[in-house]
């Protein structure tokens, strides 16, 4: 049940970012959103880079990359895992 506690928690937190781009989108502010700021990272991508090895960076030798790997590619709305090096990315 603490696991289905943590998704959830992370999906309100995606979601509140994404409400807060989508907001200012609209207002010609070069603003990122507070919500963004405090609960995301950017991450330039460079040559060599998984999002496997970037999730592992994020959650350490012992925790479990999996749900990161998830949620970056949410946040980032990637299709596939493919990575560009010099794409910025957004990492939760």
């Amino acid at each position: 049940m603490a696991r289905t506690r943590v998704r959830f928690g992370r999906v309100f937190l995606l979601a509140a970012a994404l409400a807060g781009v989508v907001a200012t989108a609209g207002g010609g502010e070069d603003v990122e959103p507070p919500m963004a700021a405090a609960s995301f990272q950017r991450y330039v991508v460079q040559r060599g880079d998984t999002l496997w090895r970037i999730a592992r960076r994020q959650v350490g030798p012992r925790g479990d990359p999996r749900p990161m790997i998830e949620d970056i590619r949410q946040a980032n709305e990637l299709s596939t895992a493919a990575l560009r090096p010099g794409v910025r990315l957004l990492v939760p």
